[in-house]
């Protein structure tokens, strides 16, 4: 007994015809998910920055410039948004990628992981650090 056959008989497989010939398009959504979520959150991440209120340096004192002192709520609600969207499209990823996890070759998008437990940490700031804002 070979190496595969022993495992089909652990696994208790039968010896079924092989149909996936190729990558469908599930499988080859599965990257370009990732792929998106990361822009989502990053994008989302920018525009947290964006909404920060600016510091007094010395370029602002030399100029005699006002200096914007809070928070901009709009960008801030915009930057949650981005959030949640980049979850969702990770925790969709995920789905799909979980459905489809029957051969011993598929494997786990580590990607989509690491995006759903970064969306959750930036989200998790976001709402309860400035609750107070929006």
């Amino acid at each position: 007994m070979n190496g595969n056959e022993l495992l089909n008989k652990i696994l208790k497989r039968s010896h079924t015809v092989e149909r996936r010939q190729k990558r469908d398009w599930v499988m080859r959504c599965i990257p370009l998910a990732a792929l998106v979520g990361w822009m989502t959150l990053i994008a989302s991440l920018i525009v947290f920055e964006v909404a920060r209120p600016e510091t007094e340096d010395l370029a602002t004192r030399y100029y005699e410039r006002q200096v914007i002192s809070f928070w901009n709520t709009t960008l801030l609600r915009t930057s949650i948004i981005l959030s949640v969207a980049a979850l969702l499209i990770g925790g969709v990823g995920m789905l799909l990628n979980s459905r489809r996890l029957r051969r011993i070759e598929d494997s786990f998008n580590k990607a989509l992981i690491a995006l759903g437990i970064s969306s959750v940490i930036v989200l998790a700031v976001l709402l309860i650090g400035f609750s107070g804002n929006l």
